[in-house]
């Protein structure tokens, strides 16, 4: 399931700073990284944050740093190469401070725009039952004291067995669910696609990366 949680007050913010997130399923070829990098540079959103990069070290400062020149941070998962989050700011959009967990599979920056700050969380969860419960237990110490949270990213769980289903998910896990709605609820948080769409199947494809990640895999 991907979604994107705001705390209520946050519905405002969308018209003065605009999020994007993407699970971009590996960014490691070149021609990838030049179609994509350049789509979000002629785009209007302001703060890109990506999933599953696989990104490396010596990849993002030879590649990825000389085609942005905003503010960026990341977390790498080099023992595979794998997993790997990245947020992303335009050049009006300034990371005060960041926080990762190492694994590449979460990270937050406090961001500054204008006047207004907001905490970015990045998250992949496992996929595997037992070690996404201990992942959902995680967000937690990144959810910002202060500043309205903001967090974008792919759950791998069902909130709503009926509408988050999608092909492939046969096991809905109670476990890893109830501890992703204590979260929501602790932190009073809203999955703001269901709050607009209460009876949408919550599994689209993103058409708007179609033709990009087509041209490229």
């Amino acid at each position: 399931m991907y979604c994107r949680f705001k705390t209520v007050n946050l519905i405002l913010y969308s018209m003065v700073l605009s999020i994007v997130g993407q699970n971009i399923n590996g960014l490691r070829s070149l021609v990838k990284i030049n179609d994509v990098l350049a789509h979000f540079r002629r785009s209007a959103n302001n703060v890109i944050v990506l999933q599953e990069t696989f990104w490396v070290t010596d990849l993002i400062e030879r590649y990825i740093k000389p085609q942005w020149e905003g503010d960026m941070v990341f977390d790498n998962y080099n023992v595979s190469k794998r997993r790997g989050e990245a947020i992303l700011c335009k050049k009006n959009v300034k990371i005060i401070s960041s926080k990762s967990n190492g694994d590449g599979r979460t990270i937050s920056a406090v961001v500054k725009h204008d006047d207004i700050h907001l905490n970015i969380i990045a998250y992949y969860a496992p996929n595997q039952d037992s070690e996404r419960c201990i992942s959902h237990k995680s967000l937690n110490s990144f959810v910002h004291k202060v500043y309205p949270n903001i967090i974008l990213g792919d759950f791998n769980d069902i909130l709503n067995p009926i509408l988050d289903m999608s092909f492939g998910m046969k096991i809905y896990c109670k476990r890893s669910s109830s501890i992703l709605e204590n979260f929501i609820q602790d932190f009073n948080l809203v999955d703001i696609w269901r709050y607009r769409n209460p009876d949408k199947n919550s599994i689209r494809e993103n058409k708007m990366f179609r033709d990009i990640l087509n041209k490229v895999e």
